[in-house]
């Protein structure tokens, strides 16, 4: 298991390298994800699958964005299944 911050920046890469709803723009504003990412790991469980993870990250994206902004379920299914690998 990662420490709480390095897992904070894990997460925060993979959503930039996804960028669900096309915000970052390289390395100037990285830290665009980072209220989201924030919520996300108050979220994350020890025993989470890749579905429950991706109900989890597009619930919060819509909430902080809205339905249409956050985009297609399906991103936040390969966005969960990376998260998920930092556990291993």
């Amino acid at each position: 298991m990662i420490l709480h911050h390095q897992r904070f920046l894990a997460i925060r890469k993979i959503l930039n390298q996804y960028d669900p709803v096309g915000i970052i723009y390289g390395d100037i504003n990285s830290d665009e994800y980072d209220i989201e990412v924030r919520a996300i790991l108050e979220l994350i469980t020890d025993q989470e699958n890749h579905e429950s993870l991706a109900q989890k990250l597009h619930q919060v994206l819509i909430r902080y964005f809205d339905e249409n902004i956050a985009g297609d379920y399906s991103i936040y299914k390969r966005i969960a299944i990376d998260i998920l690998k930092l556990n291993n």
